[in-house]
């Protein structure tokens, strides 16, 4: 009897925990759905009806989605800046001072006296940022390009020509401006006798 009773069907599926804090680390590392969910012994399919039934686990996905597009933007922006560096050679002090605009004219951190009370002098270095970066980042994020875009219409095409083409069509005139010139100056010489 207890055995009719019995629920038939598939049995109800055990939840097993997910590591929250790993989801969102994959999540800022940009993993995509399989992979996170191999990497904490999930199939692909059960960690995605999780993913549909759990509006905490999906908002832990966005939230680490986001938080690693804005720490690889941070990364990105200090890879493109120029660096200053200001070397205190104050032995006691030796305090290495980075500033992404400007170098310091003598150390924040001991003010440039020596144990004697003197001033100290200070070295400064440069490191140039990432320019190839900073093109790549200006065409992707701000719309700016180094691409031309042409657009013409039905009346007036936009004819493009390659320089060997653009070399030859100016050849071209040349040979004829300098017929046309001969032609003309022809015609006054024949008229010359006459007058």
């Amino acid at each position: 009897m207890e055995e009719q009773k019995r629920r038939r069907g598939r049995p109800p599926r055990s939840y097993q925990p997910i590591p929250l804090d790993k989801v969102r680390y994959l999540a800022k590392l940009k993993c995509t759905q399989r992979e996170i969910a191999r990497s904490i012994g999930m199939s692909e399919d059960h960690f995605g009806v999780r993913l549909k039934q759990d509006p905490e686990l999906q908002a832990i996905m966005d939230s680490g989605e986001v938080t690693g597009n804005v720490e690889k933007r941070q990364l990105v922006e200090v890879a493109m800046r120029d660096r200053f560096f200001t070397f205190c050679m104050n032995p006691d002090c030796k305090e290495i001072t980075e500033d992404p605009m400007k170098w310091f004219g003598k150390c924040p951190a001991c003010n440039s006296l020596d144990g004697e009370g003197k001033p100290t002098t200070v070295k400064h270095e440069r490191i140039a940022g990432d320019h190839g970066l900073l093109e790549t980042y200006a065409d992707t994020y701000l719309g700016w390009s180094d691409t031309v875009t042409i657009q013409g219409n039905e009346e007036k095409p936009v004819v493009i020509a390659t320089l060997a083409e653009a070399a030859l069509a100016r050849a071209k005139r040349k040979r004829e401006q300098k017929a046309k010139e001969r032609a003309e100056a022809e015609k006054v010489e024949v008229r010359a006798p006459e007058e």
